[in-house]
């Protein structure tokens, strides 16, 4: 169940027949893995967080650095808590045969 805060914020989604609160607990549970937060990346996840995604994942090759002071003004509103892992992968394998 949303609670009041969750749905005065999203009454639109809930507004909408094909999302309602159904879709937006669903969205709320889901997991969403971004590859990059570069140009294409960081507008896709204020996106996502802005539409009420749960868990919002990067992965991007870059070092991790300080926030801009900009990027927390663009999710802060969306009450975005970052958690910030680094594990550096040595070797990605991928086969493709055609």
């Amino acid at each position: 169940m949303l609670s009041r805060e969750e749905q005065n914020y999203y009454n639109r989604h809930l507004l909408l027949e094909d999302i309602a609160e159904e879709g937006q607990l669903a969205l709320k549970n889901s997991h969403v893995v971004v590859i990059g937060g570069g140009g294409l990346g960081s507008p896709v996840l204020s996106y996502l967080a802005g539409a009420g995604v749960g868990h919002l994942a990067v992965v991007d090759g870059d070092r991790v650095g300080a926030v801009s002071r900009m990027a927390w003004r663009s999710l802060l509103p969306y009450r975005v808590r970052f958690e910030v892992t680094t594990t550096r992968v040595s070797t990605l394998a991928c086969i493709a045969s055609i």
